[in-house]
């Protein structure tokens, strides 16, 4: 469990432990938790642990410690062996990228197929759309996981693109009205959505408005033909 950080009051996050499957996903994990608590910096670029400035190599020390425990606590045992002779964070985590990412040329390889996936996503005819933006937004975690800056405007342009033509109205209306380059995934989300909606409630009202027409003329004729062959019947 990463629990505990830089604050007293932090809140506890819980994160799988790390057996050594699945590294991008768990570092991404680890990143936005030791972010949160304002120690990425630590990992990442590491501190001079020969700082002339007394308080500040002290509050490095700390901050240091702080969060290399938050790494040891989101590992399993078979994995925390791996680290267990270094009190650096960011050497604690250079060893885990080094041995758990995998070769430059297996991620690349990876990253190659994430992308391919990213080009050819498209929306199937039937599904909805926010299904359809979580399986885009899937293949957008698993390159940015591997390191690849693929920002906002990139995704929403995917999307825009790869819709089916029953939402090619208001793609027109979104890309004439809205500035795509500050757009979000959330908002454009919103935007199809609601548009999904009022389809999916006009195409409601037109079958009820068949069903009305093929059920209701059978009945007319029938009505009128019954008060016919009563009149006949009477007259008789």
């Amino acid at each position: 469990m990463a629990a505990n950080g830089s604050g007293a009051g932090s809140s506890q996050v819980y994160v799988p432990p790390f057996n050594g499957d699945g590294y991008n996903l768990w570092s991404l994990n680890m990143e936005t938790i030791l972010l949160s608590r304002d120690l990425w910096g630590m990992v990442e670029k590491g501190y001079n642990e020969e700082e002339e400035d007394e308080h500040k190599r002290t509050e490095n020390i700390k901050r240091n410690a702080k969060a290399l425990c938050l790494i040891q606590q989101a590992l399993d045992a078979k994995v925390l062996i791996r680290i267990s002779q270094t009190r650096n964070a960011k050497k604690a985590w250079d060893i885990l990228k080094g041995e758990f990412q995998g070769c430059t040329k297996n991620a690349a390889a990876q990253l190659h197929s994430h992308r391919q996936d990213f080009e050819n996503t498209r929306m199937k005819t039937g599904e909805k759309v926010q299904d359809y933006i979580s399986r885009v937004l899937t293949v957008v975690y698993h390159i940015r996981a591997l390191g690849e800056e693929l920002g906002d405007p990139a995704v929403v342009g995917k999307i825009l693109r790869s819709l089916t033509p029953r939402f090619s109205h208001v793609v027109s209306s979104i890309i004439e009205s809205k500035d795509l380059s500050s757009l979000t995934i959330e908002e454009l989300s919103g935007f199809l959505r609601g548009h999904e909606g009022r389809l999916d409630v006009e195409h409601d009202h037109m079958e009820e408005k068949a069903l009305y027409v093929k059920g209701g003329s059978p009945r007319e004729h029938g009505g009128r033909g019954d008060r016919g062959r009563g009149r006949g019947y009477h007259r008789g």
